[in-house]
């Protein structure tokens, strides 16, 4: 678990193989383990895709849990560190 950035907003970096049949990722409130954010893997193979996600007020703690359970060539994935969103720059 890590402490929510504050904003109620997260950065998740995330990339996956040709293949993300097998592949999930999810943002969790890790004092509850209520479900906060799917990550919809699709079209964008080999790509690190920034997902900004939104965090409900009275999220103290988050937890990420990536799953892969690729047994075939392309199913991979990859999670980076989390950061918190900044602002719109003016």
């Amino acid at each position: 678990p890590f402490p929510a950035p504050p904003g109620n907003c997260i950065l998740l970096p995330a990339v996956h193989g040709p293949r993300a049949d097998n592949v999930s990722a999810t943002l969790l409130d890790a004092d509850t383990g209520r479900v906060l954010a799917s990550l919809p893997f699709q079209n964008n193979p080999g790509q690190w895709v920034f997902w900004e996600l939104s965090i409900p007020s009275g999220v103290h703690a988050l937890r990420i849990e990536a799953e892969d359970r690729g047994k075939g060539w392309g199913e991979w994935l990859a999670i980076g560190v989390p950061s918190r969103c900044m602002p719109d720059a003016i």
